[in-house]
């Protein structure tokens, strides 16, 4: 406890120095970029966002966010062609869609006859686009039996073709008089002239001499003149001419939404008459006006409004308040200030099992924030089927010896894969989910030495799956480093185990799937099954710790002289002595390397703690030969030596390997002292030595 109280102190004074050193590099310190008015670097087009970047005036680093894109102005003249019409964009080569012409008749340029076609021009009523069309030949003519005419022909309609329009057996009238009365000194005569083809009659007025003009204009609507007043019913109009208009005047003005109206005036006789004044054209204004969703402009002759247009949001942020608003670079609106949105993130450093990963956080306004994924190797986000010489391997296993303790592994790698999974013997592997129609297998291999809490669980796909799970760790040497631990529920589709282990480099931990047979009922191995391994936190590693400097840290190393009996005592003696190669402590009979120790006599290691707490201690032997039987007792005392309750027993009589999870819970000053025996003392084949392994975690209480 003392050198890891040193250890922490050094830390924080390191961090310190590096605190006071730090330049601006942006991150969660005092100092912080000081960015400049940002530089267009690309340009935004019509279908491209543009980078507007900005640089720190402290340290040069630079960052970009992106200029929104302008998106197609379509609001031009119309393109056309025969097929139809279109926009195009103002700013760049784009098109909108072609739409058909609306086309309608216009103006008959040739009628159609009995003999010949006749052509007609059509117009698109949207763009303008002009075109001719044949008129078909007038076949069949039907002439009607009543005469049509005016004051010069007469011609009988054809009545076989709607809206056709031939005149038939056109002809000048043939006036004969019929009736003539004349005029006398004073009264008017007039003479009755008759067609004699369609028998329309016409009259002629027949004057009496001497016309006298009237002293008032008379007029109408295009001509003026004098009437004559010599006679009645005379209808002589003299002195006929056009009106001459003046230059008008307004009486009322033109605005956006309504005609104005000019009265004009004819300077010779008087008349007047009134002309509308067309509309006038709405003036926008520059300035914008907007809301929270929309930009206009307003007319300044009437008030009237232009079209909505949505804001172009552009996201910035706001370093004092720690949140963002958006910005419409069209209009200058400003939203509320927002909390960011940080969406899922993206993993930029990934998490080992031995080292913590960084997810990385991006807002829109380009405000970035980062969190830690903890140290964990999980086989369903690891899963790969690119390779087998990863940390992870995929495959089954063929076990020659099912003993906890003198388990026999053969580990053979898949070759075969599918579009998502590693295939062997009829047994699939893929992320998060197995098919053990067999011993299948999944390993990991560890790089370091790491005291690792193992989770394990698997759910059957239906209430009929049947499937054990083991945890076994195998050495770089190929030897078995725990027991095999099992787990099996035979009423259940459902099975986990978690264990601390004490992890050395080059070891591999294999998770063992096999289907179980449960009477009566058809079971397979197929479910989802989750392998994680994370970081135990371990406050101190007896290997790991391992020092022949002294005698007086947390950790201490000796034997134990012990007395049996109704209450158990032991006497720890330290150890003074070094062994001949300088690499361990000796006591008598006893040996202490690291990760190693000889227990011919009641070895004894200790640890010390300065504060109150609960630690989980676990404690893996592996015996030198397969005779060798490690028994451990677990006895605490205090600083004054009182031992405080009977130490507890563990053992392993059927194997080699001892593996021991025991919580300790401990006051300021205590020692916990593990004490190793020779539990096969009878037999001269049980060499009273192997490695050890002591790793300890502090339970949360």
């Amino acid at each position: 406890m003392k050198k890891l109280l040193k250890t922490m102190l050094g830390a924080v004074a390191a961090v310190s120095v590096m605190c006071g050193l730090a330049a601006c590099d942006g991150g969660d310190g005092e100092c912080e970029h000081v960015w400049n008015e940002g530089e267009t670097t690309v340009a935004a087009t019509c279908t491209e966002d543009g980078v507007l970047t900005y640089t720190c005036t402290l340290c040069d680093e630079e960052r970009t966010e992106p200029i929104a894109r302008l998106g197609h102005d379509f609001t031009g003249e119309w393109q056309k062609d025969a097929q139809g019409h279109w926009h195009k964009c103002s700013r760049c080569e784009a098109a909108d869609d072609v739409v058909a012409h609306t086309m309608e008749d216009g103006e008959v340029i040739t009628p159609a006859t009995e003999e010949e076609e006749g052509t007609q021009k059509i117009v698109c009523s949207v763009c303008g686009y002009e075109s001719i069309k044949t008129l078909p030949v007038l076949v069949g003519h039907s002439a009607a039996s009543e005469w049509s005419s005016d004051d010069t022909y007469h011609w009988h309609v054809c009545t076989a073709h709607g809206d056709c329009g031939m005149e038939l057996d056109k002809s000048e009238h043939d006036w004969t008089e019929t009736d003539r009365v004349e005029a006398t000194e004073t009264a008017n005569g007039k003479v009755t002239y008759e067609c004699s083809e369609c028998k329309t009659t016409k009259e002629e007025i027949l004057y009496y001499a001497g016309h006298v003009a009237a002293g008032e204009w008379s007029h109408d609507d295009l001509n003026h003149w004098h009437d004559c007043v010599a006679h009645e019913n005379c209808g002589e109009m003299m002195d006929i001419s056009e009106h001459e208009w003046d230059e008008g005047r307004v009486i009322s003005e033109a605005t956006c939404t309504e005609k104005g109206e000019t009265e004009y005036e004819c300077i010779v006789c008087g008349a007047t008459k009134t002309e509308e004044t067309e509309l006038l054209e709405h003036e926008f204004s520059e300035e914008w006006l907007h809301d929270d969703d929309y930009h206009w402009h307003k007319c300044s002759n009437c008030n009237a409004l232009s079209e909505e247009i949505a804001h172009e949001t552009v996201w910035k942020q706001d370093a004092e308040s720690g949140k963002h608003y958006g910005e419409c670079p069209v209009c200058g609106y400003e939203s509320e200030l927002t909390d960011h949105a940080w969406g899922e993130g993206a993993v930029t450093v990934p998490a080992t099992l031995y080292n913590d990963g960084e997810r990385t956080f991006t807002c829109a306004c380009g405000a970035t924030r980062k969190e830690t994924i903890a140290a964990r190797a999980d086989f369903a986000s690891d899963f790969t089927l690119e390779n087998q010489d990863g940390a992870w391997i995929y495959g089954k296993a063929n076990i020659t010896n099912w003993s906890d303790y003198q388990f026999a592994l053969e580990f053979i790698a898949a070759t075969d894969k599918n579009a998502d999974s590693w295939l062997i013997d009829g047994m699939e592997i893929k992320s998060g989910w197995v098919n053990a129609a067999g011993t299948l297998a999944i390993g990991y291999k560890v790089e370091k030495d790491i005291i690792a809490d193992v989770s394990l669980a698997f759910s059957g796909v239906d209430e009929n799956s049947r499937a054990s799970i083991r945890l076994v760790v195998m050495g770089g040497n190929g030897a078995l480093r725990i027991p095999v631990q099992f787990g099996y529920d035979g009423n259940s589709n459902e099975v986990s185990l978690e264990r601390t282990v004490s992890l050395k480099a080059g070891d591999t931990i294999y998770i063992i799937v096999n289907r179980e047979n449960v009477d009566g009922v058809q079971t397979n191995g197929m479910g989802e099954l989750s392998i994680a391994l994370e970081p135990a936190g371990a406050v101190a590693d007896f290997g790991g710790d391992f020092s022949l400097e002294n005698q007086d840290g947390a950790w201490s190393y000796g034997k134990a002289e012990y007395v049996w009996g109704a209450s158990e005592d032991f006497t720890f003696v330290e150890a003074s002595d070094k062994n001949s190669g300088g690499d361990g402590w000796m006591a008598g009979g006893v040996e202490i390397k690291k990760d190693f120790i000889s227990f011919g006599e009641m070895t004894a290691i200790g640890y010390t703690v300065e504060n109150a707490v609960t630690l989980r201690a676990t404690v893996t032997v592996c015996g030198s030969t397969a005779d060798t039987r490690a028994d451990l007792r677990v006895g605490i005392k205090g600083a004054d030596g009182t031992i405080n309750g009977n130490p507890s027993f563990h053992n392993n009589p059927n194997g080699n390997i001892l593996y021991v999870t025991v919580d300790i819970t401990l006051e300021a000053g205590e020692t916990v002292y593990f004490l190793f025996s020779n539990g096969a003392s009878a037999n001269p084949d049980a060499i009273p030595n192997g490695n050890l392994y002591i790793a300890l975690t502090e339970v949360q209480t």
